[in-house]
């Protein structure tokens, strides 16, 4: 019996010194705003942003960050942002881009992949000293498809993240995950809320 005792005080030692370890799991914090056309937009992270639109065909906003912040600070790279969106939103979105009338299909193929999830909106591009950059999935993922086969030039802050003044109105959410310096990795939402003004 007393060396059961002895046994279980043991394990509970160690159980002492290894939970700490275990519970300290590193921690990252995200906060950003957003602009169009460089005016800072109504809401926050948590509310969702509003981008005010026209409905002007033909007519695009450029959407970028502003006053981001990460603790302890997020490894360079991009950031791909996924829309994470309802059946009826992908219809209303389909419908929406094939009235387009593009022409060319891997216009299409690319935006579809976009609405079912399956390629990035939009991405954050995070460069030294965590400069940041909201660059657009349409536009960087059509970047060499040229249809008449030229070699293409894509850089990191090429092609800023772009919104049609058409766009249909609703809240949409993109989610991506960060990787911080201290190891640590974390999903995170952005809802974007389309209205007319």
């Amino acid at each position: 019996m007393r060396r059961f005792t002895v046994v279980f005080a043991a394990l509970a030692l160690v159980a002492l010194m290894v939970t700490p370890a275990m519970a300290a799991k590193p921690n990252l914090t995200f906060v950003t705003h957003l602009t169009q056309d460089n005016v800072q937009l109504a809401g926050n992270q948590t509310s969702g942003f509003v981008i005010v639109t026209s409905g002007v065909k033909d007519v695009q906003y450029n959407i970028q960050t502003t006053k981001t912040k990460a603790n302890p600070g997020v490894v360079e790279g991009p950031y791909h942002f996924y829309l994470k969106a309802s059946t009826e939103q992908q219809v209303i979105l389909t419908d929406y881009f094939v009235a387009k009338g593009w022409p060319y299909p891997a216009f299409y193929t690319q935006i579809n992949e976009e609405i079912a999830g399956n390629a990035p909106f939009f991405t954050l591009a995070v460069g030294a000293g965590n400069g940041w950059f909201l660059q657009d999935g349409f536009h960087s993922g059509l970047a060499c498809l040229f249809p008449d086969g030229e070699t293409c030039f894509f850089d990191w802050g090429m092609y800023q993240l772009a919104l049609d003044a058409d766009y249909p109105v609703g809240s949409y959410t993109y989610e991506g995950t960060l990787l911080g310096t201290n190891g640590a990795s974390r999903t995170f939402s952005i809802v974007m809320t389309v209205v007319r003004g």
